[in-house]
């Protein structure tokens, strides 16, 4: 087994780290320790707060995405009533269009990245994201159209 010497943030002291471990000990201080490269050691309190932070913009990006998946989704329901009473709203059209194609690259492209993978070199699978976005806002469009027909036939019969 191979190891390495770390600085403990706590104490300043040296600790001797397996190679490819992530957690350790400090053997001066008894401190834990979370290894960002199996060469640098980090506090409890740093790795929390950086944590603390990924997932605030997680919780931030996933309401994002949210919000643009129900306006494509009003946009459908809107286009169809529009378009089935003879009346095409353009800016319906237009507003779920842009939606439709600029969501999922926007909802792509603005993923965070998390420490981990910032400390890996790896980025989120954007173009996984990008595609999986695609297909949910073509299904929501699909959900809205038959939607908007339910309420314009139920329109329509009530008369």
């Amino acid at each position: 087994m191979e190891y390495e010497t770390v600085r403990c943030p706590e104490c300043g002291g040296e600790a001797k780290v397996r190679t490819g471990k992530y957690e350790s000990y400090c053997s001066s201080c008894g401190a834990k320790l979370y290894l960002k490269k199996a060469t640098v050691a980090v506090s409890a309190e740093a790795s929390a707060l950086e944590d603390t932070h990924y997932v605030r913009e997680l919780k931030k990006w996933k309401t994002v995405s949210g919000v643009i998946g129900v306006l494509s989704l009003l946009c459908s329901i809107g286009t169809w009533v529009s378009s089935a009473t003879g009346e095409l709203s353009i800016l319906s059209l237009f507003i779920g269009g842009a939606l439709f194609i600029g969501g999922p690259i926007a909802i792509g492209y603005t993923e965070p990245v998390s420490s981990e993978m910032r400390e890996t070199g790896r980025q989120p699978s954007r173009g996984k994201t990008i595609l999986k976005w695609y297909v949910i806002l073509f299904l929501l469009g699909v959900i809205g159209w038959a939607a908007g027909m339910f309420a314009y036939g139920m329109n329509r019969y009530m008369r």
